[in-house]
């Protein structure tokens, strides 16, 4: 007996026909809707990244902190990176009803009882600290850009001697070698001392401060751009 097998070629219905071209203008949203995404995170980051340059990063680095604390290098503190061993320690106390004494016994004893509140931190940090950095850095190297002076200035919370202690980093900040002073900060004691967040993101504020474009930042922060 002969079989014959009869092969059918169907033709896609209409309905079929609708899916797939559904499917396709769905394939297309999603494409499209995934480089919108990638653009918006991508104009949130820049903001951001500018934003690291500057007092409000240095409040963020510092960490806000009520009573005293010892900070890593083990001097008593309190505010944002307000040295209790500074001469002017007593007196800015006083001006919040509290003695230096009983604030310095918190951190001895580790208890809470001598504290200032957030608007009385931030009065320091505004009034003092921050101004002080400021006349540190100015006294170090003189018309720096803003980015550059910031980035400085936090050095300069752990103390104008240890922003002085720079010496080559300075020389380069004077010859305008940015990316120079960018890897003196990066190879620094200073740098060990604080988190590695902080170091890079001063670094990368030098340079993009100086003659650094956003992509040579983002590239020195994340760690890909040494020289």
């Amino acid at each position: 007996m002969l079989l014959l097998t009869v092969c059918y070629t169907t033709q896609p219905t209409q309905q079929q026909e609708r899916k797939k071209q559904k499917k396709s203008i769905q394939d297309g949203e999603v494409v499209e809707l995934s480089a919108m995404k990638f653009l918006l995170i991508l104009l949130s980051i820049i903001p951001a990244a500018l934003s690291q340059c500057g007092s409000s990063q240095t409040m963020l680095n510092e960490g806000a902190k009520l009573c005293c604390y010892y900070d890593t290098t083990g001097i008593p503190t309190i505010g944002y990176g307000f040295n209790l061993n500074g001469t002017d320690a007593s007196s800015t106390l006083s001006q919040y009803g509290l003695t230096l004494a009983n604030v310095l016994n918190d951190c001895k004893k580790s208890t809470s009882k001598s504290c200032l509140t957030q608007a009385q931190i931030e009065a320091i940090f505004n009034s003092k600290s921050y101004p002080e950095a400021t006349t540190c850095v100015n006294s170090f190297v003189s018309g720096l850009s803003a980015q550059v002076q910031a980035a400085l200035i936090d050095v300069a919370f752990a103390g104008c001697a240890t922003l002085n202690q720079f010496v080559k980093m300075k020389a380069d900040l004077q010859n305008k070698d940015y990316t120079g002073a960018a890897n003196e900060l990066k190879n620094s004691a200073w740098c060990v001392q604080v988190k590695q967040t902080r170091c890079s993101s001063d670094a990368a504020c030098i340079l993009s401060g100086g003659s650094g474009s956003q992509l040579q930042y983002n590239l020195y922060f994340e760690g890909q751009l040494s020289s």
